[in-house]
């Protein structure tokens, strides 16, 4: 259909300019006779418009096909220009909807995981006849809370992450023994910051998942340091034989990996090892 528009525009694009380069042609042709009226011999003619010579076949103007030329090539670049911008512009709709996608379906992977721990821990209390049941329930709420009507946002005040974290730990603290020496520290001001909802819980998560033993001595560190553009966090528990250490790059560590790309892009840097027995975590995010 744009190809049939372009080959019936030159037609009449051709036949429109014709008349006026006869026009011009008309114009210049009394003045050579004028110029010449000294020669006697010479016998002046004038053609009239619209007139031909039947000696000769129709003259195609190359003139006009140049011109026509020009203009449809500048039309097809506009057009071409247009087109290219909406490509582009709907290719970066589609990939921020792609985007918001995985960040909803890596959440929806991670809230469950997470409250299903919590909730298994409080069942251990509750079974063995805990006092500290009901305050656990009551962290849990908090908990709970949080994860329902913050952790949906892609980020949310520090402050807020933290007292999860606080009330997740407590939790933890109910049932460690006593060969296990935890070490929890938050150093700095959070007031200001912000930070993706449940992007450290992941490792929170595992120190105490495998990092705790019946039998054997155990340190558990965490640590937060807060700077004015800088939000550090390292983790470090022992690693024991008898655990499945190919679990610990599971499912969890996998989806915060992925949130990391997504929300910190070139703004964080994640180093995880197992050297000298000892499983450790150190991430950098630049807030």
């Amino acid at each position: 259909m744009y190809g049939l528009s372009i080959i019936t525009l030159l037609v009449i694009f051709v036949f429109m300019i014709k008349p006026f380069d006869q026009l011009i042609q008309l114009n210049r042709k009394p003045r050579s006779a004028i110029s010449k009226t000294h020669l006697p011999d010479v016998v002046k003619t004038t053609t009239l418009p619209g007139a031909r010579d039947r000696n000769k076949g129709y003259f195609f103007d190359i003139n006009s096909l140049f011109i026509f030329l020009m203009v449809i090539g500048i039309g097809i670049a506009l057009r071409t220009i247009k087109e290219w911008q909406l490509t582009e512009k709907r290719a970066i709709l589609a990939e921020a909807g792609k985007t918001n996608a995985e960040l909803s379906f890596l959440k929806a992977q991670i809230n469950p995981h997470f409250l299903y721990n919590t909730l298994n821990n409080i069942y251990t209390l509750c079974i063995t006849g805990n006092e500290k049941a009901a305050e656990s329930i009551l962290k849990l709420s908090h908990i709970m809370r949080y994860v329902t009507d913050e952790a949906g946002a892609d980020f949310v005040s520090l402050e807020g992450e933290l007292d999860c974290i606080d009330d997740f730990i407590a939790l933890q603290k109910i049932r460690l023994g006593k060969k296990i020496t935890l070490t929890y520290e938050v150093i700095g001001n959070p007031q200001g910051h912000q930070i993706s909802p449940l992007i450290l819980m992941t490792f929170i998560e595992n120190v105490f998942k495998y990092g705790l033993s019946n039998h054997s001595e155990t340190n558990i560190v965490i640590k937060i340091r807060i700077e004015p553009k800088l939000i550090s966090f390292y983790a470090q528990n022992t690693i024991f034989e008898n655990r499945n250490l190919n679990n610990r790059e599971g499912l969890g560590i996998s989806n915060t990996r992925q949130r990391l790309e997504h929300l910190y892009p070139g703004k964080y840097k994640l180093e995880i090892d197992d050297k000298n027995n000892l499983f450790t975590v150190n991430l950098l995010l630049v807030s």
